[in-house]
């Protein structure tokens, strides 16, 4: 019926194109038509944010316009880009319901990819992305485009309900051979390694021998007590000084800008976060330990401090091949949830890093639609979870 555009002949009105600033209202109106305002980044509301975004040669926005209807905006997908690692990240993906189910999402992604690498000197080596799990489509998509599944995220935001969300990524050929590789595991992560080897075609690794978490001797006698300064501008300026003048290259998390400074009132322990006041998410970005009070100690009273603002969910990334801290993480009964090899680039070399989440809310993964190895994943996060999280007494039962 003519009017009555569906299948390839809607697929053939969209033109797919790299947004402009001026593009901002019509993108905030398809993200607020499609979510029903639930969708837990702020910037898809944000006008005055968004067209500096849009702006940026830190994004690469993507857009499809159904020609047929004054160009409106039916399709998004968003690339942010950290040009020191050659990493990106995909996110955001949207398209209205009567444009789906001809592959434009897929469109929209591999038209940014190939405008990434168009505009730089430099190819980017690693692609990742989050997938939802309350459905298969967004899983099999990206597997169908090559990118590997690195592990999951249980109750990591909030739409409607709380969801779970899988890890995954798409590297160069070039990005996997620039690993640096002569460490030894933490014991504790080489199940999680194994998934991951096995999916990305990785060698092995020797296992660490690791008797106890603190082997630095860290000065418990410190008393922690953490004071949370919220003031984004302030917070953001001092972890750019310290990150300088400490040459921290293992404050990384890509991506995130700490909104959130914890603090001790002499500030000899300084955690700097991310906190999204929207779904309760937090990430932790850097701590300072000028006494070595211990990751332990810090750890345990920045989630005080934190379940005390509201927060339901913190991750952090430890680099591989620090086992001591990763040791730690553990200790503070934080679960290893996704392994990611290569991600950061430092001095010619790619350092994988181990995701670690905490949960303050009741896990429920009845509404889980795992595809491929993210059964695995999900297994092993939970066998996890009963060897940190119960008394060895039930566990016997």
């Amino acid at each position: 019926m003519v009017g009555d555009a569906t299948g390839p002949l809607r697929l053939a009105l969209t033109l797919i194109r790299r947004a402009r600033p001026e593009d901002a209202l019509r993108i905030i109106n398809l993200y607020h038509e499609i979510y029903e305002g639930s969708y837990p980044d702020r910037l898809m509301s944000d006008f005055a944010g968004l067209r500096g975004v849009l702006a940026s040669p830190d994004y690469c926005w993507v857009i499809a316009e159904n020609q047929g209807d004054a160009t409106a905006i039916v399709g998004s997908v968003v690339y942010r880009v950290d040009a020191a690692n050659l990493l990106s990240k995909v996110f955001g993906a949207a398209v209205r319901p009567e444009f789906r189910g001809n592959n434009l999402t897929e469109r929209l992604m591999q038209e940014g990819i190939e405008l990434l690498q168009a505009s730089s000197s430099t190819p980017i080596d690693v692609v990742y992305a989050t997938t939802r799990t309350v459905g298969p489509a967004a899983q099999k998509l990206t597997a169908n485009m090559g990118y590997r599944k690195l592990g999951i995220f249980p109750n990591v935001h909030k739409t409607d309900e709380y969801e779970t969300h899988a890890l995954t990524a798409l590297f160069s050929p070039h990005a996997l051979a620039k690993r640096f590789t002569a460490f030894t595991l933490h014991p504790k992560i080489a199940p999680l390694y194994e998934i991951v080897r096995g999916e990305c075609q990785l060698p092995s690794l020797e296992i660490a021998t690791v008797t106890k978490a603190g082997t630095a001797k860290p000065d418990t006698t410190r008393k922690v007590e953490l004071e949370t300064i919220a003031a984004p501008k302030f917070v953001g300026h001092r972890f750019r000084d310290e990150r300088m003048s400490v040459h921290e290259q293992h404050w990384f998390f890509p991506f995130h800008e700490p909104n959130i400074l914890m603090t001790t009132p002499e500030q000899s322990v300084e955690v700097f976060a991310y906190y999204s006041e929207f779904d309760k998410h937090c990430a932790l970005i850097g701590i300072r330990d000028v006494h070595q009070v211990g990751y332990v100690n810090i750890f345990t009273q920045a989630c005080k401090a934190l379940r005390q603002l509201g927060a339901r969910y913190i991750e952090f990334i430890i680099r591989a091949d620090e086992t001591e801290k990763i040791a730690t993480a553990l200790e503070a009964q934080f679960l290893p949830c996704a392994y990611f090899p290569a991600m950061q680039l430092t001095a010619g070399k790619r350092y994988d890093y181990v995701a670690f989440s905490r949960s303050f809310e009741i896990l429920d993964f009845h509404n889980l639609k795992l595809e491929g190895v993210n059964h695995q994943y999900l297994m092993q996060y939970f066998n996890n979870w009963k060897e940190l999280s119960l008394d060895p007494i039930l566990l016997q039962r």
